[in-house]
């Protein structure tokens, strides 16, 4: 965004989110600017209001391979889809990330740090 200002190249958020749908699935909701659901592959946004609405950024300083994690034999990918009502719900979630038990397999010192974070959240 901040090139497309400097440089003066005037595109819209749409053209910039698909722009960077090619960096990451997670780069289109940051490129708007406010509290979406995502689906597909992240360009498929509808904004929502959230009750409690900050976000915790962590980076443990480890890179992680998303095409590595996706190519992984022990990726499942069988968990049930969970839809917006359901996630904006609170409580216990009823779903899981299929892949984090593969990230934690592959990347020993991320295990500590997602076990802790997904206790929180559990906890909250």
């Amino acid at each position: 965004m901040g090139l497309n200002h400097l440089w003066q190249l005037n595109l819209s958020l749409e053209e910039l989110a698909r722009l960077g749908l090619q960096l990451g699935a997670d780069v289109p909701v940051f490129v708007h600017g406010h509290s979406a659901w995502a689906e597909g592959i992240g360009e498929q946004l509808t904004s929502v209001t959230l009750d409690t609405p900050w976000f915790v950024i962590i980076h443990p300083g480890i890179s992680v391979s998303t095409p590595g994690i996706f190519q992984d034999p022990q990726l499942t990918r069988d968990s049930r889809p969970i839809t917006m009502a359901r996630a904006l719900q609170g409580g216990a979630p009823e779903w899981r990330n299929d892949c984090e038990a593969v990230v934690k397999n592959a990347i020993r010192p991320l295990r500590k740090p997602l076990t802790g974070l997904h206790s929180t959240h559990l906890a909250g």
